[in-house]
């Protein structure tokens, strides 16, 4: 019986630091996982706010053209005796010079342009979608997302001016 006893108490002495080290181990394993999806998420969460601050922008700013548009297309129209349509409280973009009227397509028209210019250097491919996502420096951003996951595959960056697009 004495041999009994210390044959467990051997298993003892070996089997508590065996189970200490595992529980540590794990411990360890969780707490990584845990901070690399709390970095993901803040990640997740700086782009959202990103983006939702690069909208608020933009429609600041697409509402300052407007004001300005419509004041300057007011002004114009009194002093060159020009009349221009207003229609829903929306003003093509005119720029008027000494009774040399242009026109310049709509802040819409411009996206569609630079969603065109991404679909002609993609190619022809109907397994992803072509999105507009926002303006940076003059450059339209262009989404090119597959259609299955809705995953952004690339970004292109598309200069209307020089027509150029670039993969981001």
């Amino acid at each position: 019986m004495a041999r009994r006893e210390k044959k467990s108490k051997i298993n003892l002495k070996v089997w508590v630091p065996i189970i200490c080290v595992i529980v540590v181990g794990v411990t360890f394993f969780m707490l990584h996982d845990i901070q690399n999806k709390m970095e993901k998420m803040e990640d997740y969460e700086n782009l959202a706010n990103t983006n939702e601050n690069n909208t608020a922008n933009n429609v600041v700013n697409e509402q300052e053209n407007q004001n300005f548009v419509e004041e300057n297309t007011v002004q114009n129209e009194v002093a060159n005796e020009v009349q221009n349509t207003v229609t829903n409280n929306t003003v093509k973009n005119t720029t008027i010079n000494q009774n040399n009227v242009t026109t310049e397509p709509g802040i819409t028209d411009k996206k569609q342009k630079a969603i065109e210019l991404v679909k002609k250097e993609w190619g022809a491919d109907n397994s992803v979608d072509f999105v507009f996502d926002h303006v940076e420096n003059d450059e339209y951003i262009v989404a090119v997302k597959d259609r299955s996951t809705a995953t952004v595959k690339y970004y292109f960056r598309v200069n209307l001016e020089t027509k150029t697009v670039e993969m981001d």
